[in-house]
């Protein structure tokens, strides 16, 4: 029994030596990034910036109103139920429109939203980066707050204003999609979109049964479903952006102190991260995932636990890629986001026939 322990214990020290004498040569520092910001959407002046003009504002503590529960309800079913049954709900709803509507927290939200779509455009401007504070789906939650103000004002009778409502939240949602920076912006822009549209399928109702809306309002509203873009490099640029996060997280890391990053007696001694080879396994992780976001045929990359020497040569990158590994969210995350710009396609083509 006392040899086999001094045999254990005789292995765990050697392995501990080899660890210590393959951590404790020089570390290397990451190579280039396989892509950088430059693959990004270029940003706008952010005074033309109706997102950044937003984002300025709720940092600054803007309150968003709370949709009353029958409100949420009947804006998150716009393109589930049907538009007779949709009517009738909204007509009983008016009185809660109103009230949100005209509240002073309602109605100051609401200034902020149409000042933002003044701006001459509407481009998500995150910053791929650790520590960023993009209030995005605080601004998703403003825009269903301008959906329900549309919504109220045709319930009223006026479907012409309705119209000329859902053909900005159309256009500003389908920019913000198009310049979305990461998962996020993508996933929050896609929802806002879909709502617009749902929104504008309601409207179409009450043009069939004899509403009036001036043939200027609609062209523009067509204008609106004509520039939605919905190509393939909305996904390139979620890998992108999320590749750009990780890669940021492993440069701080490289420059953390202590407990900045982990907390105190978390952070494990410096000669055991190899920033060198963590960013090799976060190169090799990402590029299956592009190969998916450029072609919907692509195998499904899968995550795979680190072998046993990874574990004892290379501890702290091996326990980083159990959060910062691709192919455990961020490949679902395509494939959703690709599902929903088919669907989103269908839709717009249908509001171009009719």
């Amino acid at each position: 029994m006392a040899s086999r322990r001094r045999l254990v214990v005789g292995v765990l020290g050697i392995a501990l030596l080899g660890t210590c004498a393959y951590q404790c040569r020089a570390s290397e520092p990451a190579g280039p990034p396989v892509w950088t910001a430059e693959d990004l959407p270029a940003l706008p002046p952010e005074k033309d910036n109706g997102w950044q003009l937003l984002q300025d504002r709720l940092l600054r503590g803007l309150e968003i109103p709370t949709l009353p529960d029958d409100v949420e309800t009947l804006v998150a079913m716009l393109d589930e139920d049907p538009p007779a049954q949709l009517w009738e709900d909204l007509a009983e709803l008016k009185p809660a429109l109103h009230q949100l509507i005209e509240s002073r927290v309602g109605a100051r939200a609401l200034a902020v939203w149409y000042r933002s779509t003044d701006a001459p455009t509407f481009a998500d401007a995150c910053p791929p980066t650790i520590g960023n504070d993009c209030r995005q789906f605080q601004m998703f939650q403003l825009h269903r707050v301008a959906v329900a103000d549309a919504l109220w004002r045709a319930a009223r009778g006026d479907v012409e204003t309705g119209f000329e409502m859902a053909t900005v939240l159309i256009e500003r949602a389908g920019r913000y999609l198009r310049s979305a920076r990461g998962p996020m912006g993508a996933r929050v822009s896609v929802e806002m979109l879909e709502t617009s549209l749902a929104l504008a399928a309601l409207l179409h109702h009450r043009v069939d049964e004899g509403a009036e809306v001036s043939p200027a309002v609609m062209d523009a509203y067509r204008g609106a479903l004509e520039s939605i873009d919905l190509d393939g490099e909305i996904l390139e640029q979620m890998v992108v952006g999320e590749y750009l996060y990780a890669r940021d997280a492993l440069a701080h890391i490289q420059q953390a102190e202590g407990s900045e990053m982990f907390g105190d007696g978390l952070w494990p001694p410096r000669w055991l991260y190899d920033e060198q080879h963590a960013a090799a396994q976060i190169d090799a992780a990402y590029d299956p995932v592009m190969a998916l976001a450029r072609d919907a045929a692509a195998p499904i990359p899968e995550h795979e636990e680190p072998g046993w020497s990874d574990r004892l040569l290379h501890p702290v990158s091996t326990t980083l890629m159990m959060v910062l590994d691709p192919r455990i969210l961020l490949v679902n995350q395509v494939v959703d986001v690709r599902n929903a710009l088919s669907e989103l396609e269908s839709t717009r083509s249908a509001l171009l026939r009719d």
